[in-house]
């Protein structure tokens, strides 16, 4: 009896733990939340790639793009061509957000593609670029803050991926089409196709379009090599446009222009122009760097055939306008830093590297807030230049970290704290997968972590990064995981009281989302192995987790 006791005793205790397992299987599946409907995920919003975030001069507006997945005018790549507007703009709006209570405000209104939001130096205007007012062509616009208006500034056709207030605040720096050039034949020197029609073949109706390259003619013997992309994409004319009257001024015409760089004093303005590729089969693009002076259009070429990387952007000013700093880059260059006397053309080699160390020279070199030192990342070390030096010394390196850029105060320096003795970088954790901002001392190399966020390497790259204030007090950065979509955040230099400064898509917080973990495994020849997986939302029950 005894034994029959303990049995059926022994076997309801094991019905008793199943059905306690499946009232918790039961009690999971009743908890999860509503599925994710595909037509949020449809309609979702994201931020504008290439069109940075901005405080306001005095830091109580942050300036944002956000796109949204609505109809546009634009379908075709010459479509954007035509206009001159980036494919990253399409459905794109300006915001702006109070930084003090989180009150955001749509300046566009949902109207043509916007993007490129700048404060002017006086906090008065915000200048953008949009195709709203109907012909589908990109145009200078401002918002004027103290009415709440938005108006166009100028009919010229602008060709650009960077606006410059002039100091004064009454006018802008800005690429601009060709001077005698339209839009569709400007579209053509790009694609080398004319289209052409014949009377007696195509019917009104006909639904096929013939294209025609133009004729190519060799001498006997001759060779062609084919560059790999043509660098009169960045053809133009760099005008300044005064925001009272419209009025352009064309300071420089019919030059290829990738990157332009206003001096802090307004005086004159350096450019990078791209001239031919190295040799024949590489993409390492020879640029000259020019500059022009405002009062006079003088013109002068200060460096010829300089390696820069695509884009030309890695350029920058000393703050007292004395100076400029580039880095080589591209395929072939080594990575050096070097900086020019504008006005007698001397150019020195301030790093002078004997390996390369040419990784992430598209972004341009900082230099601090008083002009002694220049600082630059190759990715994997902190490297600081001095204008009179020859050689770059090693600040520092984070080990498993990777190093992509810098970040800039408001002004465009080294962002620094403690009368410049020490800068915050984010580090990219090749083991976490994570960013973490880190306080560099630039005297003693010492580190210290102060917060990690979700972003990826990719963000960064397209400039949803970071801005900080003008007094350098705040910074708003870009932050996501898998449980959480990208939104604004901001936050003071000691990184202990964070928050969250936008919700450009509230319909998601009505929903739990899955939890990732990173996984390690060992592959059929013993090679360790990375992941990450992606748990639906029970798995916040924190059950334990066994892959066989």
């Amino acid at each position: 009896m005894t034994r029959l006791r303990d049995m059926f005793l022994q076997e309801n205790r094991r019905w008793a733990v199943i059905a306690l397992c499946g009232t918790l299987l039961l009690s999971a599946f009743a908890q999860q939340p509503t599925p994710l409907p595909v037509s949020d995920v449809l309609t979702a919003r994201s931020f504008a790639e290439s069109s940075p975030i901005q405080f306001s001069p005095d830091g109580k507006w942050l300036a944002y793009t956000v796109r949204a997945n609505r109809e546009s005018k634009l379908t075709r790549q010459d479509d954007f061509l035509r206009a001159g507007v980036p494919t990253g703009a399409k459905g794109a709006d300006i915001f702006v957000v109070e930084t003090g209570t989180g009150g955001s405000r749509m300046v566009t209104g949902g109207l043509g593609e916007n993007w490129l939001p700048v404060w002017s130096p006086n906090g008065h205007y915000l200048a953008m670029l949009s195709d709203r007012d109907g012909d589908s062509l990109a145009k200078l616009w401002i918002w004027e803050v103290a009415t709440g208006t938005l108006r166009k500034v100028s009919e010229v056709n602008v060709r650009a991926n960077q606006l410059e207030w002039l100091p004064d605040s009454r006018a802008v720096l800005v690429s601009i089409l060709p001077e005698h050039v339209t839009p569709v034949e400007f579209v053509a020197t790009l694609t080398g196709a004319m289209r052409t029609q014949s009377s007696e073949t195509v019917s009104s109706d006909t639904t096929v379009a013939i294209y025609r390259s133009s004729s190519l003619v060799h001498d006997a013997g001759s060779t062609s090599e084919s560059p790999p992309w043509n660098l009169d994409y960045s053809l133009c004319d760099l005008g300044v446009i005064d925001v009272a009257s419209g009025s352009v001024q064309r300071i420089d015409r019919g030059h290829r222009i990738s990157g332009y760089f206003l001096a802090p004093d307004g005086s004159q303005v350096a450019y990078t122009s791209p001239q031919s590729f190295q040799k024949p089969g590489s993409q390492q693009v020879l640029f000259n760097v020019a500059v022009v002076s405002l009062s006079t259009g003088q013109l002068r070429t200060i460096a010829s055939d300089v390696q820069l990387a695509f884009g030309g952007a890695s350029v920058r000013w000393s703050p007292n306008s004395s100076m400029l700093a580039y880095r080589t880059g591209g395929m072939d260059a080594q990575g050096d830093c070097y900086v020019i006397d504008p006005k007698g053309g001397l150019s020195r080699n301030v790093t002078s590297f004997v390996a390369r160390h040419a990784g992430y020279a598209h972004f341009p070199p900082l230099w601090d807030s008083k002009g002694r030192h220049i600082f630059f990342t190759d990715g994997h070390v902190l490297w600081k230049a001095s204008p009179d030096e020859s050689q770059a010394t090693q600040v520092t390196q984070i080990p498993g970290h990777r190093l992509i850029r810098l970040i800039e105060d408001g002004i465009g320096s080294l962002w620094s704290q403690e009368d410049g003795q020490s800068t915050i970088v984010p580090a990219f954790d090749e083991s976490s997968k994570q960013f973490e901002f880190y306080r560099i001392d630039l005297g003693s190399s010492r580190i210290a972590p102060l917060l990690k966020i979700g972003q990826n390497p990719l963000s960064l790259e397209l400039d949803l990064f970071a801005a900080v204030s003008r007094d350098g007090l705040r910074l708003a950065y870009f932050s996501q995981d898998a449980q959480h979509d990208m939104d604004l955040w901001l936050t003071d230099p000691s990184f202990t009281d964070p928050r969250r400064l936008t919700h450009i898509n509230p319909e998601f917080d009505r929903y739990q989302m899955g939890a990732a973990r990173q996984l390690d495994w060992l592959s059929l020849d013993g090679e360790l192995l990375h992941g990450a997986l992606l748990l639906p939302d029970f798995a916040s029950l924190n059950w334990p987790l066994s892959i066989v």
